[in-house]
């Protein structure tokens, strides 16, 4: 009886699929299919879903490799048979796999890389089964899909949701979702609207239980996002102390080498140029090569220099007598802050924080009364700024090194160059350096004979 091979075949591959034989399974139930397709629809509903999962449980030799890929694409379309199939049979037995269906489509549609599919998969079985166990997972996995389709808005509020509605079993996912809504909302440039996340991840992250190890990571990938978040924010104040913080919790994190910087920055910005130097002090004495130990130097040099100045230009009252144990410490701190400049252009010539220390040392020089030496730092930062194209900050340093070397050759009275410099500095009318320019330009023009170009200007 014909009917009846089919029907023993189809059995015998179902069989094959519980005992998670999927080769065996697959291979019986496709040649099954030709023949199964004009039966009875209620006697082989069932059986574009237990092809469509055999296809999709089978091993991936490579993610990418073509015949995977054609295979998991055959599957959706049979989990889409099923799913009409059982639509039309309301209450059978036979329906029982539809929220398994909706989500292993889904699931072949990701990994044949179809994002619009899977999101729409996963989409209906939300729609379809809200109170369906996994449905935290899901809406996880539709929010990756969301980000793959980059609409980063859809995506961020989907992963809110997944922490919103996650029970106690899928905690660790929550805290997951918080941390890649956050990144989103970071990306938006919408730092005010990620913390209250970071503070519910940051809480959640003190009650997993689990692997150590992924737990330790949760809670400094929390730390670290909410630290720099506040720091995005403008909180300058609980940024600092959230920094702070993670380096006291998180001593040897991934993250260090930045906290660290991010943290001085602050330091500095609130004129804590002492603990400015205790804290990039671990990345300066570190290897050569430790990432972010140029910019660590440069802000090393940073703070001692402010230091200096603190002492030199009090806020009240006067300044220190030039023989005094005040003035010798401002000294000392400037004989800091030059070693330090001199070691970063060493080290690291091609840095951009080496541009910076070139214009500090020309200046500190110039103050010295070391014009030549001054010159030749000024001259190298203009070379070097010209040469870097338009990069951040470029233009800003590029005149303000021809600033200070015209100011230097002034004062060797080398008028020729100093005016040719000051003239062009004084171009851009918008910088605030221009008008000094201009006046120091008709300086240079009157005491090099050039009365009426200094008239003029």
């Amino acid at each position: 009886d014909p009917a009846e091979k089919v029907r023993l075949s189809y059995l015998s591959g179902v069989s094959s699929y519980y005992s998670d034989d999927f080769e065996k399974a697959s291979s019986a139930l496709d040649k099954v299919l030709p023949s199964a397709s004009g039966k009875d629809a209620q006697e082989y509903i069932e059986l574009p879903f237990f092809l469509a999962d055999s296809l999709a449980q089978l091993p991936r030799a490579a993610p990418d490799d073509p015949g995977v890929i054609k295979r998991l694409q055959r599957a959706a379309v049979l989990f889409a048979d099923y799913l009409k199939l059982a639509a039309s049979v309301p209450g059978k037995s036979a329906a029982r796999h539809i929220p398994t269906a909706r989500i292993n489509q889904g699931l072949c549609y990701q990994a044949a890389g179809e994002w619009k599919g899977a999101r729409e998969s996963y989409t209906s079985f939300l729609t379809l089964h809200p109170d369906h166990k996994l449905v935290t997972r899901i809406r996880f996995s539709l929010a990756g899909a969301c980000v793959e389709l980059e609409d980063m808005e859809d995506a961020q509020k989907h992963y809110a949701q997944a922490a919103a509605g996650a029970g106690a079993e899928d905690q660790e996912l929550a805290v997951r979702a918080l941390l890649q809504a956050s990144v989103i909302l970071r990306r938006l440039e919408r730092p005010g609207d990620a913390l209250p996340l970071l503070k519910d991840a940051v809480a959640r992250t003190g009650n997993l239980k689990g692997d150590v190890a992924e737990v330790g990571k949760l809670a400094v990938d929390a730390g670290y996002q909410q630290a720099m978040a506040l720091l995005e924010n403008g909180a300058g104040e609980d940024a600092l102390g959230a920094l702070a913080a993670y380096l006291e919790s998180f001593p040897d994190s991934s993250n260090e080498s930045e906290v660290r910087l991010q943290l001085a920055y602050l330091q500095l910005d609130s004129a804590n140029a002492e603990d400015a130097l205790k804290t990039v002090a671990p990345l300066c004495d570190g290897a050569a090569d430790a990432v972010g130990r140029d910019e660590a130097l440069y802000l090393r040099g940073w703070a001692s220099g402010a230091l200096a100045r603190g002492i030199l230009s009090p806020e009240q009252g006067d300044p220190p007598a030039e023989d005094s144990a005040e003035a010798k410490a401002a000294d000392e701190h400037l004989a800091r802050m030059e070693a330090v400049y001199r070691t970063l252009v060493s080290e690291y010539p091609a840095s951009v924080h080496s541009r910076e220390a070139r214009l500090e040392l020309g200046q500190h020089l110039f103050n010295k009364g070391a014009y030549t030496e001054a010159r030749k730092w000024f001259s190298e930062l203009i070379e070097k700024a010209l040469a870097g194209g338009e990069t951040p900050g470029g233009k800003e340093l590029l005149e303000r090194g021809r600033f200070g070397l015209a100011y230097a050759a002034f004062e060797e009275e080398d008028f020729e160059q100093a005016r040719a410099l000051f003239d062009k500095v004084s171009e851009n009318s918008a910088s605030e350096l221009s008008p000094r320019a201009t006046f120091q330009a008709a300086r240079s023009w009157m005491l090099s004979s050039g009365e009426r170009e200094a008239v003029k200007r």
